[in-house]
Protein backbone atom coordinates (compact mmCIF):
# COMPACT_ATOMS: atom_id res chain seq x y z
CA UNK A 1 0.00 0.00 0.00
CA UNK A 2 3.03 2.51 0.46
CA UNK A 3 3.07 2.33 -3.12
CA UNK A 4 -0.01 3.44 -4.35
CA UNK A 5 -0.22 6.37 -1.54
CA UNK A 6 3.51 7.51 -2.57
CA UNK A 7 1.99 7.47 -6.68
CA UNK A 8 4.49 5.25 -7.75
CA UNK A 9 3.06 5.78 -11.17
CA UNK A 10 4.15 1.56 -12.33
CA UNK A 11 2.06 0.33 -9.47
CA UNK A 12 -1.27 -1.45 -10.76
CA UNK A 13 -3.53 0.16 -8.01
CA UNK A 14 -2.16 3.62 -9.20
CA UNK A 15 -2.58 3.64 -12.31
CA UNK A 16 -6.28 2.15 -12.23
CA UNK A 17 -6.99 4.82 -10.02
CA UNK A 18 -6.24 7.21 -12.67
CA UNK A 19 -7.53 6.28 -15.34
CA UNK A 20 -10.97 5.04 -13.42
CA UNK A 21 -11.18 7.49 -10.60
CA UNK A 22 -9.62 10.43 -11.48
CA UNK A 23 -11.90 12.35 -8.94
CA UNK A 24 -11.42 10.47 -6.12
CA UNK A 25 -8.16 10.77 -3.36
CA UNK A 26 -6.03 8.09 -3.58
CA UNK A 27 -7.38 6.38 -0.15
CA UNK A 28 -6.39 3.17 1.57
CA UNK A 29 -9.46 3.06 4.14
CA UNK A 30 -11.68 0.90 1.75
CA UNK A 31 -8.71 -1.48 0.49
CA UNK A 32 -7.88 -4.57 2.45
CA UNK A 33 -5.32 -7.60 1.16
CA UNK A 34 -5.03 -10.95 2.99
CA UNK A 35 -3.22 -13.70 1.88
CA UNK A 36 -5.39 -16.59 -0.47
CA UNK A 37 -2.49 -18.48 -1.07
CA UNK A 38 0.95 -19.61 -0.39
CA UNK A 39 3.76 -21.56 -2.45
CA UNK A 40 6.60 -23.21 -1.71
CA UNK A 41 8.85 -22.14 -4.75
CA UNK A 42 8.47 -18.76 -6.57
CA UNK A 43 7.70 -20.34 -9.97
CA UNK A 44 4.64 -22.14 -8.88
CA UNK A 45 3.67 -18.59 -8.00
CA UNK A 46 4.55 -17.26 -11.17
CA UNK A 47 2.19 -20.54 -12.92
CA UNK A 48 -0.42 -19.74 -10.81
CA UNK A 49 -0.53 -16.17 -11.43
CA UNK A 50 -0.70 -16.38 -15.44
CA UNK A 51 -3.24 -19.69 -15.23
CA UNK A 52 -5.31 -17.09 -13.23
CA UNK A 53 -4.74 -14.27 -15.57
CA UNK A 54 -5.91 -16.77 -18.57
CA UNK A 55 -9.02 -17.53 -16.71
CA UNK A 56 -10.54 -14.77 -15.21
CA UNK A 57 -13.26 -13.10 -16.64
CA UNK A 58 -13.42 -9.75 -15.67
CA UNK A 59 -13.73 -6.13 -17.76
CA UNK A 60 -11.15 -4.51 -16.20
CA UNK A 61 -7.76 -6.79 -15.63
CA UNK A 62 -5.07 -5.06 -13.00
CA UNK A 63 -2.05 -6.58 -14.42
CA UNK A 64 0.32 -5.36 -16.58
CA UNK A 65 1.67 -8.22 -18.42
CA UNK A 66 5.10 -6.71 -17.97
CA UNK A 67 5.98 -9.61 -15.87
CA UNK A 68 7.38 -12.66 -17.13
CA UNK A 69 7.08 -11.52 -20.97
CA UNK A 70 3.87 -10.58 -21.38
CA UNK A 71 2.02 -13.31 -19.16
CA UNK A 72 3.39 -16.40 -21.11
CA UNK A 73 4.27 -18.94 -18.73
CA UNK A 74 7.76 -19.45 -18.10
CA UNK A 75 9.30 -22.51 -19.66
CA UNK A 76 12.17 -24.52 -18.17
CA UNK A 77 14.17 -27.30 -19.62
CA UNK A 78 16.25 -30.36 -18.13
CA UNK A 79 18.79 -32.19 -19.65
CA UNK A 80 20.32 -35.58 -18.76
CA UNK A 81 23.48 -37.14 -19.89
CA UNK A 82 22.93 -39.76 -22.09
CA UNK A 83 22.75 -42.89 -19.86
CA UNK A 84 25.53 -45.95 -21.21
Amino acid sequence: MDSFLAGNSSHCMVIHHRVHHPDLPRDTSHYRMIPVRSFKAPVDRQICEVLDIYNCKVDILMNSGSEWNAGRLPRASVARPDRR
